[in-house]
């Protein structure tokens, strides 16, 4: 690692954006979520571009078994037949998309499996070409399940031109 960032020190520089999303707990509970990062500066030629993108996935298995019975029972004589299936599959609770773009994301999803609760983490390495700036800009929404209102969607406000971290 240290032979490759040396190589690439006189066209590029590279950054490390660690983010956290916190995910309270309560009585309206979080169906899903999604982060997104806006990289922007660079050179129109070379824009910024995010890489290692972390989590790239994560899922919770799930069993499923499926079972019929069959009886029939005449006068004197009864027959029954049983037959059971079973297989595994995975609930995504979270999925980052946009490796190799300007504008990655991270998409999480509750399930009856695993709550979308507590901090997640989430990071990348920027690349950005060297002498140029970077800015990332920080979008949050999330979709909310209500008692008494069904399902509401809602997007941080962010005053002024959002959450811009300038790196």
């Amino acid at each position: 690692l240290a032979a490759f960032l040396a190589a690439q020190a006189a066209t590029t520089r590279f950054f490390l954006l660690s983010i956290a999303a916190n995910f309270y707990d309560g009585d309206d509970p979080f169906e899903s979520a999604r982060v997104a990062v806006l990289l922007e500066g660079g050179a129109p030629e070379h824009p910024p571009v995010a890489r290692s993108l972390s989590p790239e996935r994560s899922s919770t298995p799930v069993q499923h078994t499926t079972r019929v019975s069959v009886s029939a029972r005449l006068s004197l004589v009864s027959a029954s037949a049983d037959h059971e299936t079973q297989r595994s599959s995975e609930t995504l609770f979270v999925t980052a998309a946009g490796e190799g773009c300007p504008d990655p994301e991270w998409v999480y999803r509750a399930s009856r499996q695993h709550a979308l609760a507590g901090v997640n983490r989430m990071s990348l390495i920027a690349e950005v070409m060297a002498g140029t700036s970077l800015t990332a800009r920080i979008a949050l929404s999330a979709v909310v399940r209500r008692r008494l209102f069904g399902r509401t969607e809602y997007r941080a406000e962010l005053p002024g031109d959002g959450l811009v971290i300038p790196l």
